[in-house]
């Protein structure tokens, strides 16, 4: 072997390595600007003049000991900093663990997850946290072709954000995007040209119809907008991780009651008696994603025989009753899919009452 040639192969392999994952001994070896780019705007009117950067002289480490020390500074002197990585993830998921600031002026904004640089050119799917008009809002945005849509879930903001370390996610998936907080799913973005249906709000999670062009090969963003006001985000680099996930993960969904964070798992089903009239009730499930999955069955069970009906979204933006089928007492009933939907949700109707709901999931492969 030539001389100096284990060190130059170390030196390759360490070179095509090096972006390979975001991860806390990666920063201490390579530093915070070998793996970001950053852009900063200045403060003149509307959205400023952007220029190149050291990240590194914005975000910056104090304490090495657990709970670390760290901030990611936007200055008064510029409108924004943000930091972009060098490599995209396919598929990836980006997590931030953080205390997020308290936001006084409008336009201050705060975005964590995936961007193709700015102006979501090939594609967005992240969180930002923006005040506007005298509030802060928390919302999910996804899309592309220079246009991102977005989903408002501030009700999903935990009460003690400002205080309280938590740990915010974006999931890059196959058909869109998954949005956590903490481990509790509080979005899903589904992304196909021409989709037609009202988005569903938040609780237990929002779904966001995104009709744009849309690459899940995307670099990470993380930016800190103080508009001309010194805004510090409290994450120091060993709370930021990214690493590249899986276009179609297997997903069990436990079955909500609509729009609450109510499980159907023992919700008990009465019947309502308004005036002089005895008023039957159903059950009907939060909707659930199905775009992209081969496999997709339903698991319920409930202590009084009666019917249950599956519904699917269709691009009229409309509910339609897709099969319907009898549910025998205190016995499991399987459901699995023959055809293909975007979003789904059960209603269950039992032949007496009181009834209550033993099981309601969804898993999808």
């Amino acid at each position: 072997m030539p001389r100096g040639s284990k060190g130059a192969k170390a030196s390759l392999r360490e070179t095509l390595d090096i972006h390979s994952s975001v991860s806390w001994s990666k920063f201490l070896h390579e530093g915070i600007d070998a793996h970001f780019n950053c852009r900063i705007a200045d403060t003149t009117p509307h959205f400023g003049v952007e220029s190149s950067a050291l990240l590194s002289d914005y975000w910056i480490q104090t304490g090495f000991l657990f709970p670390f020390v760290a901030e990611f500074k936007c200055p008064a002197s510029l409108n924004a900093v943000a930091g972009y990585t060098k490599q995209s993830w396919r598929y990836g998921v980006a997590s931030f663990r953080t205390i997020l600031p308290t936001l006084t002026k409008d336009q201050q904004q705060i975005w964590m997850g995936f961007e193709s640089d700015a102006g979501t050119g090939s594609g967005i799917a992240a969180l930002a946290l923006y005040h506007s008009g005298g509030v802060p809002r928390l919302r999910v945005y996804c899309g592309g072709a220079f246009n991102g849509l977005a989903l408002d879930i501030t009700a999903a903001l935990p009460a003690d954000y400002t205080t309280v370390w938590h740990t915010y996610t974006t999931m890059m998936t196959k058909f869109g995007a998954e949005y956590y907080i903490d481990n509790d799913l509080v979005a899903i973005a589904v992304v196909s040209p021409n989709l037609a249906f009202t988005d569903v709000t938040y609780p237990p999670y929002g779904i966001l119809r995104v009709d744009r062009p849309f690459t899940p090969d995307l670099t990470v963003i993380l930016e800190v907008a103080g508009q001309g006001e010194e805004l510090i985000l409290p994450i120091a680099p060993p709370e930021v991780r990214i690493n590249h996930g899986q276009a179609l993960p297997p997903r069990c969904y436990r079955l909500y009651q609509t729009l609450t964070n109510d499980l159907l798992v023992d919700t008990t089903i009465v019947v309502a008696a308004p005036g002089d009239h005895e008023v039957a009730t159903e059950a009907t499930s939060h909707p659930f994603p199905l775009f992209g999955y081969a496999g997709k069955s339903i698991n319920f069970r409930a202590s009084e025989q009666g019917t249950l009906s599956v519904e699917v979204m269709k691009q009229t933006d409309n509910w339609r009753e897709y099969d319907t089928m009898g549910v025998t007492q205190d016995k499991v009933k399987t459901y699995s899919f023959e055809g293909e939907a975007v979003l789904a949700r059960v209603v269950y109707t039992p032949n007496t009452y009181p009834c209550t709901i033993s099981e309601a999931e969804v898993m999808l492969r």
